[in-house]
């Protein structure tokens, strides 16, 4: 990590990164996580992609003040890094 020149970090939300509940479709990300992924986008050697299922209009809501990409809704839409 700390050798490299540039780095892809990827990471799938629906149940990983967020709990996934069927009757918890809105869980929303918490206060830690997104200090987390927001220490990790100021490194300019880090590229982020957050991979989902859910709908491109929730993921921009969560992160649109963030400095990383989206795939939304299975790959259907991809919000560019950047």
């Amino acid at each position: 990590y700390i050798t490299s020149r540039k780095r892809l970090i990827l990471l799938q939300d629906d149940g990983v990164i967020l709990h996934r509940d069927a009757k918890d479709y809105l869980s929303k990300p918490s206060q830690r996580l997104r200090d987390i992924i927001s220490k990790l986008s100021k490194d300019k050697l880090n590229s982020i992609y957050i991979l989902s299922s859910r709908e491109k209009k929730l993921l921009e809501s969560w992160w649109s003040n963030s400095n990383i990409g989206l795939v939304a809704e299975n790959g259907a839409f991809i919000l560019y890094y950047g």
